[in-house]
């Protein structure tokens, strides 16, 4: 249709300029009823924060991987450290930018429970480095070092256990922001599965509740995190989750019709 002046309804649509969307739910678009929205803005914030988690959680994973089979205290200690910076660095960028990821306030709630989850086994290692430093001035307190380096490898081993999900938001960050997107699609739902799904179960029931030293602010918080994959993994099964799916690759309208061919740029930035 061709409105006066000669434009078009389709060029003078495409010269509006377009506002952020709007985007529901926790990170990767899954809703959750009930969640109010937040504006989202994808641009170079959002980018530069996908990019600085993508450069992090190797590291992460890495030494959450190398925790659960050495028992080398460097090793439990340098991933208990670097766990603490990550999340407490990572919430204080989104309190102070929240429109650069889909839902500050999920991300948040999550952040604050895995730092809660951090306490025991920080403690643990700071007890550990007191008593090795009364050690090293006095020999007296030398013979509890081993019964702390104990209690410390036991939490830390643990906090390895749980941190290797971030694998799984590794596969999220890099389907958004890479091309190869088919292939870290089936990956983030595989890991989804595997380890939030499988594992975490099976560390929340064999692991974590018979642990004989941990707290009931620790087991607490892991069975609230239990519980948070399972909700947002019954948005997965959501006709209208699957819908914005198929929407993010094709670009299509409601009516069936394709706007800006297959994989459409415009999808991705909004569905993703």
């Amino acid at each position: 249709m061709r409105e006066p002046g000669g434009a078009t309804a389709a060029t003078t649509a495409a010269a509006e300029p377009r506002t952020p969307p709007r985007v529901h739910g926790p990170v990767g678009g899954v809703g959750v009823h009930g969640a109010r929205p937040v504006s989202w803005r994808p641009g170079l914030g959002s980018r530069v924060h996908d990019f600085v988690n993508m450069a992090e959680i190797p590291l992460l994973f890495v030494l959450s991987v190398a925790s659960m089979f050495t028992e080398r205290v460097w090793v439990h200690a340098t991933l208990i450290v670097y766990a603490d910076i990550y999340f407490l660095s990572d919430t204080v960028w989104i309190l102070v930018a929240p429109y650069i990821v889909k839902q500050p306030r999920s991300i948040i709630a999550h952040h604050l429970v895995a730092m809660m989850l951090l306490l025991e086994p920080t403690s643990a290692l700071l007890r550990l480095a007191h008593v090795i430093g009364e050690c090293r001035r006095a020999s007296a307190r030398c013979f509890e070092v081993g019964d702390m380096a104990s209690v410390a490898l036991a939490f830390s081993a643990i906090t390895g256990d749980i941190l290797v999900v971030e694998l799984n938001t590794l596969f999220l960050l890099l389907r958004r922001n890479t091309e190869t997107r088919q292939v870290f699609e089936f990956l983030f739902y595989l890991t989804w599965l595997a380890i939030r799904i499988i594992w975490y179960p099976y560390l929340l029931f064999w692991r974590i509740l018979p642990h004989p030293t941990a707290s009931v602010v620790s087991k607490a918080s892991f069975v609230v995190i239990v519980l948070l994959q399972f909700w947002w993994t019954l948005a997965f099964l959501k006709p209208s989750y699957w819908s914005r799916q198929r929407k993010k690759f094709t670009g299509h309208h409601a009516d069936g019709s394709i706007h800006q061919g297959e994989r459409s740029p415009e999808m991705r930035e909004k569905y993703l």
